[in-house]
């Protein structure tokens, strides 16, 4: 993955969306909650990480993730607890 692509095309949205009033949500499911990803999106001023899976959203907090997370779906019921 080529993540300087990836940050200016990010800082590219970023900068059309911000003057419309718009926040922009990095979702992550496609590469399973990468921190590389995540971080390199937020490095551009994505504010928000979105991704399906609690356990990719733990894995990047872990690694340092700065950013408000949002889960994209409800998870499984044995997974509840864990967003309690």
């Amino acid at each position: 993955m080529d993540l300087a692509k990836i940050r200016h095309n990010a800082k590219t949205l970023v900068q059309i969306i911000n003057k419309k009033n718009i926040e922009i949500l990095g979702v992550t499911k496609v590469v399973s909650g990468s921190p590389q990803i995540a971080k390199a999106l937020t490095s551009v001023g994505i504010k928000y990480i979105a991704d399906s899976r609690i356990e990719n959203i733990k894995g990047m907090t872990e690694a340092g993730v700065k950013a408000e997370f949002v889960l994209i779906r409800t998870p499984f019921i044995n997974k509840q607890l864990h967003l309690l």
